[in-house]
């Protein structure tokens, strides 16, 4: 059983985070006034926020679902990222920024570490 929550968790965490907060950014930069596809763009932009926020928290401590769902979420986002980014709703710099984060969020939820302790720790309280 692990007592604390291990480094990778909080990375996860931190990367998560870290992805909504520059997502939100890439918002901005998706709001074009008058243009009618500006709708469309800034809310793919605020679906990538909300995921990155999702994924981040799913890594706390009182977290929800299993080890399988925050893997499952992060696959969702780094996905969604890259398909938001080829519609062309986001920056190319951003995507690519988000990109990478996805990958490291992703890496730190399949991690073994990071699944005994959401099932052994966090799970049991």
């Amino acid at each position: 059983m692990i007592k604390h929550k291990p480094k990778i968790v909080k990375y996860g965490f931190g990367f998560g985070i870290l992805g909504g907060i520059i997502a939100m950014v890439a918002t901005t930069f998706a709001l074009d006034i008058g243009a009618s596809s500006t709708v469309a763009y800034v809310s793919l932009n605020l679906l990538v926020t909300v995921l990155f926020f999702a994924v981040g928290g799913s890594f706390a401590s009182n977290g929800p679902g299993s080890w399988g769902a925050v893997t499952f979420m992060t696959a969702l986002t780094t996905g969604t990222v890259i398909a938001v980014s080829l519609y062309g709703s986001m920056n190319l710099w951003f995507g690519i920024i988000l990109t990478i984060i996805g990958i490291f969020t992703m890496l730190a939820a399949v991690s073994s570490t990071t699944g005994r302790w959401i099932k052994t720790d966090r799970m049991a309280n």
